[in-house]
């Protein structure tokens, strides 16, 4: 057997895992304190409300933390492997997903349900070969088969846990931007997406005489925390810039197409699972089309040309676009 050495370029970065998961974790620090600020300290002043409700943000935070944490143990130990909970914590990242189910379910959700959103999440995440394996973004899917399964058990309104304002919005943008400089998330899926988007809001809002600004608040703020922290999600999400492009760009269309047949919050969560699926098919097209810039072009032509399209038709439609449960949105 003969061995060939050859010299590079090879691209060495001192950008671990372990920087990148803990530059995350920094990065939702202010919007865990924002929800506990809007939905516990506002919520308590206002209603006279108990401890338990004042602290109920945070309780959620943490209990989805806990029981990630104890499912992936709990996991090993019943596949016997011998994993310490410090390295659940440090090299496994348990704790991830539990902090955006925290943030994302709905804030009026029971315990008992964030509990089995958080259970759905951790093994949705072992089956697969634990972290960097998992297909699915398991925080969105333990999040979906919950809101899905019991709705009734919510309430009259699906609302996720972070209320949407102007201080959120600035916040959810500093810590992107965070992320970004430290090159943890992939900023050209978040552009794309907010440009598909933008394309088919504009032609909406020109048609139907409506104020763009206030209809790109309307459809695309609420979840753009959705688009900054999750859409991102390194393990999910195409390896190449343009399967990036392409990513954003199909899950902004599907997220619009979705507001026509089913709630919005529903429609985001179900369109980053969709794009979870396709995640593969895009890496693998996008590295084939890497350095041939005809096909690449053509690709992004039609891409947007698409948008064009499905904007020009939700112009017909909008009155349809069901964002009725959406009383009380992300951040």
């Amino acid at each position: 057997m003969e061995f060939k050495i050859k010299n590079g370029p090879f691209i060495k970065s001192d950008n671990s895992t372990m920087k990148m998961m803990y530059n995350f974790i920094i990065a939702l620090i202010p919007l865990i304190l924002y929800s506990f600020y809007k939905n516990g300290i506002v919520v308590f002043i206002k209603e006279n409300g108990n401890i338990i409700n004042l602290f109920n943000p945070l309780i959620i935070v943490i209990i989805a933390m806990l029981v990630c944490l104890f499912t992936e143990y709990i996991w090993y130990l019943i596949t016997k492997k011998d994993k310490t909970l410090l390295y659940l914590i440090e090299e496994s990242y348990a704790i991830i997903p539990g902090i955006i189910i925290g943030l994302i379910i709905p804030n009026n959700c029971p315990i008992f349900l964030v509990i089995l959103a958080s259970i759905i999440a951790s093994i949705s995440k072992m089956i697969c070969g634990g972290l960097g394996k998992n297909i699915l973004n398991p925080a969105v899917l333990g999040t979906f088969i919950v809101m899905v399964l019991f709705k009734s058990s919510m309430g009259d309104v699906l609302n996720f846990s972070l209320n949407f304002n102007m201080i959120s919005i600035i916040l959810i943008i500093l810590s992107f931007i965070y992320l970004c400089i430290n090159k943890v998330v992939k900023y050209r899926i978040t552009l794309s997406y907010i440009f598909s988007v933008f394309i088919i809001v504009l032609i909406v809002s020109v048609s139907n005489n409506l104020n763009i600004l206030n209809s790109t608040i309307d459809l695309l703020f609420p979840i753009l925390f959705f688009v900054c922290f999750v859409a991102t999600d390194p393990i999910t999400s195409p390896i190449t810039y343009d399967g990036q492009i392409i990513f954003g760009i199909v899950l902004g269309i599907l997220t619009m197409l979705f507001t026509l047949v089913i709630p919005y919050n529903l429609g985001i969560l179900i369109s980053i699972l969709i794009m979870n699926i396709l995640n593969l098919l895009i890496n693998n097209i996008s590295v084939k089309i890497r350095f041939n810039k005809v096909v690449r072009n053509i690709i992004i032509i039609f891409l947007i040309l698409t948008t064009i399209l499905f904007g020009i038709f939700s112009s017909f439609n909008y009155k349809n676009i069901n964002l009725k449960n959406n009383e009380s949105v992300i951040i």
